[in-house]
């Protein structure tokens, strides 16, 4: 058979094919900042609560650990401390690594240049807004192969300068440079939600992080799908926008979330937990029957491991119980009591 070739001139001197070359992963580094108790501008009651959903979704079931995590909550999201942490990551994040940045508070929007506002500004001092133009300055030294924004903040969308999107799903774009963002809106006000509740916005990043069940997950997939979801929750009356950034280190890559291998028993339970408590606000069988799999992981590997894990049943019942299954349901609950009525108190009559 003749040898395949390649429409190309031939190697050059001293270059090499590293197509081929395992992909060496480095360190997925979290920078988690969310604004609830401002200063002197109003208050906001979702942006901890999001910001820590999403958070523990990713070190809990993707390649992320909390050692890699830092947060600027409330007081500590101060302009400076801001522009701190990204020097700081520009000064010790190898190429091999990636960081994403959740932002969860107020934005701005004055004469089209859009703002991040930190705990501590006044309102109308846009000398004390942190611009959207020098986060990205700070952005540009980072060595990271990538880096991946999730900004839950109105006019955020003024990220973008230009309109590009990386379409490249292959997987094999991950092996190139990316620098991308999903914003909650595109030049626009965005909503805050119920209060002790999540954000449209956060709830479907929440929703499709949880519900997603391959190895990989790229950014175009997520952000295209919450752009969906959140512009059938809002009715068409808030539109995220997801796009490359228009900065330095980008080559129109892809960051990839992986799953977690070899997820021990007690990590399925936490996994599984949470796709419950999104299930009973979106009222959707299928989450319910996707968290059933992880219970029924974890029962497994409790078994295989003779690590007693008794609340497994109670939340194989109710997961059953939400996709429908009451029957099996009420079996899965009364095989709990029944296996662990001794840890229950005893009701002692006057």
């Amino acid at each position: 058979m003749p040898k395949k070739t390649t429409r190309d001139l031939g190697d050059s001197p001293g270059s090499s094919d590293q197509s081929l070359a395992p992909l060496k992963y480095g360190v997925n580094h979290l920078l988690a900042i969310a604004i609830d108790d401002y200063d002197t501008i109003r208050k906001l009651s979702n942006c901890k609560k999001d910001v820590d959903d999403i958070t523990d979704i990713l070190t809990t079931k993707y390649t992320f650990s909390k050692d890699n995590v830092k947060k600027l909550y409330d007081q500590e999201a101060t302009s400076e401390n801001i522009i701190t942490a990204l020097d700081h990551y520009a000064g010790f994040v190898k190429e091999e690594d990636t960081l994403t940045i959740l932002f969860s508070g107020h934005g701005e929007n004055r004469n089209e240049i859009g703002f991040w506002i930190p705990v501590n500004a006044t309102i109308n001092k846009f000398n004390e807004y942190l611009s959207l133009s020098t986060v990205s300055d700070f952005l540009e030294p980072i060595k990271a192969r990538h880096i991946f924004i999730i900004s839950d903040a109105c006019y955020s969308g003024l990220l973008f300068k230009k309109t590009t999107r990386s379409l490249d799903n292959s997987g094999a774009a991950e092996r190139d440079p990316s620098r991308y963002a999903l914003t909650a809106g595109r030049n626009q006000k965005v909503s805050d939600g119920v209060p002790g509740d999540n954000s449209p916005f956060a709830e479907a990043v929440k929703k499709h992080l949880v519900n997603h069940e391959d190895d990989l997950l790229g950014v175009v997939t997520l952000s295209q799908q919450v752009l969906l979801e959140v512009d059938k929750m809002t009715k068409k009356g808030q539109t995220p926008r997801h796009s490359e950034l228009d900065i330095r280190g980008n080559k129109s890559g892809q960051f990839y979330f992986h799953l977690k291998k070899g997820l021990d028993a007690e990590a399925h339970v936490n996994i599984g937990k949470l796709m419950i408590h999104l299930a009973e606000k979106v009222q959707d069988p299928a989450i319910y029957r996707s968290a059933l799999k992880h219970f029924e992981y974890a029962a497994t590997q409790s078994r295989f491991s003779s690590i007693p894990l008794p609340e497994i049943q109670y939340w194989q019942g109710k997961a059953l119980y939400g996709a429908g299954d009451y029957k099996t349901a009420i079996a899965c609950f009364s095989r709990f009591l029944d296996d662990h009525s001794s840890h229950f108190p005893t009701a002692h009559i006057r």
